[in-house]
């Protein structure tokens, strides 16, 4: 054989070799994508914390989204809804509120706070009958919840119904002696059903509870004015004035009985 063709056939079974070697064991190299990690999964009482951080800085959107995603990881979870519902109140979104409202409602009519937050949500709707209605059923499942007293007691004021809130109010008293509120709704419930020595009464506990307060001192003057007793009607509004000068009444009840006493 001619020696220049049996080199170029061994060379041709050399080069394929190699080839064969090269398919049969690939070069290890590196991967050209690198597995990304995903991001740890949200736990629901992580989120609905992040609605109360969230609600407590002031930032609503990040609440909201955050009650959003609780929603969209179970849909049948009370909590998720009802925290939807509060920050919806917040914003001024009283319709969509009434709704997550309803959605709680359907997972768990007795979940607490229910109720009392409905009313809340009418209240701000100033849907006072449907007020009433919430916070009634919300002393059903509490009756010493004094919130639910308070609220009351100031639906019915609205409604006119000054006896009725009187007593209410008179039940917030009972739970909680000494807070200003309650003896607050009471004084007025009293001086429009013109119960004046009474609703007085409320007032002086008023003001022995927050004596820094106009409005108490205000009131003051407004059941003094009624009964008639002018130099002290008058001294109460100065003192409310002093304390609030931005109050209208008291700057008003200042010139009527200033007005009377010199007329005496």
């Amino acid at each position: 054989m001619n020696q220049k063709l049996a080199f170029s056939l061994l060379l041709a079974v050399v080069a394929a070799a190699v080839c064969a070697a090269c398919a049969a064991a690939p070069q290890e190299r590196a991967p050209l994508e690198v597995a990304l990690a995903s991001p740890p999964r949200e736990t629901m009482d992580e989120l609905i914390d992040q609605t109360f951080d969230s609600e407590a800085d002031g930032d609503y959107e990040f609440a909201l989204d955050a009650a959003r995603r609780a929603i969209k990881l179970d849909p049948d979870h009370p909590m998720a809804h009802f925290r939807h519902g509060v920050l919806l109140v917040g914003t001024g979104s009283y319709n969509e509120a009434l709704a997550s409202y309803d959605q709680v409602g359907r997972i768990d009519p007795s979940f607490d706070d229910l109720e009392y937050n409905r009313g809340v949500c009418y209240t701000e709707m100033e849907r006072w009958d449907d007020a009433l209605a919430s916070y009634d059923r919300a002393l059903q499942q509490d009756a010493n919840f004094i919130s639910s007293h308070v609220n009351r007691a100031h639906t019915l004021i609205e409604l006119r119904r000054f006896e009725d809130a009187a007593q209410a109010a008179g039940e917030a008293i009972r739970i909680e002696p000494d807070s200003e509120l309650p003896h607050q709704l009471r004084g007025v419930a009293l001086l429009n059903g013109g119960d004046l020595e009474e609703a007085l009464r409320e007032f002086d506990a008023c003001v022995a509870l927050a004596s820094d307060r106009g409005v108490h001192h205000f009131h003051r003057g407004l059941t003094l004015e009624d009964l008639g007793r002018i130099e002290e009607a008058h001294q109460a509004y100065l003192k409310a004035n002093e304390l609030d000068p931005s109050h209208r009444g008291a700057r008003g009840g200042c010139k009527r009985t200033r007005e009377a006493l010199k007329g005496a």
